[in-house]
């Protein structure tokens, strides 16, 4: 995907960041108005009232359709079924271990080699929250 900003010239890299904040946005968006859409008893309640002004009529309806759709729900359905076997969740997110395992190395102060991350250092990274240990029931992941 090419990012195209008028009168910028932009990095491929930088652009790459760039898409991916606005892919989060977009999809953290998407999320909330899920959250709002399942506040409402029926389907046609949702959708004559949209949540805001950042939405278009259309556009709900069209979120509000794809919603209710049953093949839709079925995948909603099998991912909760799919969260709820995880007995150690992580907070990574869609970040891969790999990547966190890169951003743990840490430089030997006398030679200033790279080093990998203990293992258990990484799990801890992945697995813990502000120094405490994620609930591992499967009910909040």
């Amino acid at each position: 995907m090419k990012l195209n900003v008028i009168g910028i010239e932009t990095n491929p890299r930088i652009a790459d960041c760039i898409v991916d904040i606005l892919k989060n946005r977009i999809r953290d968006h998407r999320q909330s108005l899920k959250k709002y859409y399942l506040n409402f008893s029926s389907y046609e309640d949702a959708k004559r009232k949209k949540p805001n002004e950042f939405i278009t009529q259309e556009n709900w309806e069209d979120l509000c359709d794809y919603w209710n759709n049953d093949k839709t729900k079925e995948k909603a359905e099998k991912a909760k079924v799919s969260r709820s076997y995880m007995k150690t969740p992580h907070n990574q997110g869609s970040k891969s271990f790999v990547v966190v395992r890169h951003e743990l190395m840490r430089k030997d102060d006398e030679t200033g080699e790279q080093h990998e991350c203990h293992r258990i250092e990484l799990y801890k990274s992945t697995h813990y929250k502000e120094g405490k240990r994620m609930d591992f029931t499967g009910s909040k992941c």
